[in-house]
């Protein structure tokens, strides 16, 4: 799964972890759960740190300060990449009920989106990476952050500032990852 994604990106892992709700009804910290995946998935990567996390938010590699790291969970999903430069991600599972909260992100130019549950996932999932790239320097993310298109070649493009930025992004079983 994500082939195109993996391909293109050195340090780029998206991985399942079995038996996540499980663990989360077997009295796991969900907190911890996803502490421990992290780095697990940084280990496979080769990258054995511990993250840290600037007073933002942002985190970064203890042991890797040169390195740019983003990092996405959702429901037992995990996404981590990294990066010589400033980089963001976000993974989610497909859910109907992003059609209900829309509105809370999704701005007047972005409307011809909102019939497309797959869309509107791309339309969150790019504003979710966009603002952890920029480490959530943004003041009004619905509407300083516009997609401005959905492109065959798996590309996004979003426009912040009167600047267009590029994201790359694969929709596979349910789940979406984008990725700058």
């Amino acid at each position: 799964m994500f082939g195109h994604l993996l391909k293109t990106r050195k340090y780029l892992s998206i991985r399942e972890v079995d038996g996540y709700e499980q663990r989360l009804k077997n009295g796991e910290k969900k907190r911890d759960l996803e502490k421990n995946e992290v780095r697990k998935s940084l280990q496979l990567l080769g990258l054995d740190s511990a993250v840290g996390y600037k007073e933002s938010g942002q985190p970064y590699l203890e042991k890797y300060p040169d390195l740019f790291v983003s990092i996405s969970h959702s429901k037992g999903w995990f996404a981590v990449c990294v990066s010589e430069q400033p980089v963001g991600i976000d993974i989610e599972l497909e859910n109907p009920r992003i059609l209900e909260g829309a509105s809370y992100f999704v701005n007047g130019r972005e409307q011809h989106f909102t019939n497309d549950l797959r869309a509107l996932h791309l339309v969150w999932g790019a504003k979710e990476a966009f603002y952890k790239l920029k480490e959530g320097k943004i003041g009004d993310l619905k509407n300083e952050v516009t997609l401005l298109s959905i492109e065959e070649d798996k590309t996004l493009k979003l426009e912040f500032e009167n600047t267009v930025y590029g994201f790359d992004f694969e929709q596979e079983n349910g789940v979406t990852v984008v990725v700058n």
